[in-house]
């Protein structure tokens, strides 16, 4: 009788700390989902407070836009062809972290697909800036 006993308070024992590295997992998780996001959210007003300077752009001038961390692309919310104004999420890395777009203008490529692991500072778009100016052809 004393073995059960034992027995049972061991699995509750063992229930219990298993359930509390589970939260202190999540609080973790939660904590660090946090810090990146104001570090991304920081890293676009940066980016749009210099006029541009900081963005990295292909051979055409377009901006190329960069997973901000390593993780699942698990949504994209805009495709090519689709306006994005600087600021606007067009992507989701896990279940929180946005992918915004730096500059306004229209998503050219998209080059991952949902559902696929993307490594920090890997190419995922392509924006092609708008311009400043208006060209009217007479």
């Amino acid at each position: 009788m004393i073995k059960n006993k034992n027995g049972i308070g061991a699995g509750i024992a063992g229930f219990v700390l298993g359930a509390a590295a589970v939260a202190a997992g999540l609080a973790a998780h939660h904590y660090y989902t946090e810090i990146e996001r104001v570090r991304l959210n920081d890293a676009s007003s940066k980016a749009d407070e210099s006029n541009g300077d900081s963005l990295k752009r292909d051979d055409e001038g377009n901006v190329i836009v960069a997973a901000g961390m390593t993780g699942l692309l698990s949504r994209i919310d805009v495709k090519e062809g689709d306006n994005t104004a600087a600021g606007e999420t067009i992507m989701i890395i896990g279940n929180t972290i946005p992918v915004v777009s730096p500059v306004t203008g229209t998503i050219k490529t998209i080059s991952i697909k949902e559902g696929t692991l993307v490594s920090e500072d890997e190419t995922v778009a392509v924006i092609e800036e708008a311009g400043d100016e208006d060209s009217d052809e007479a």
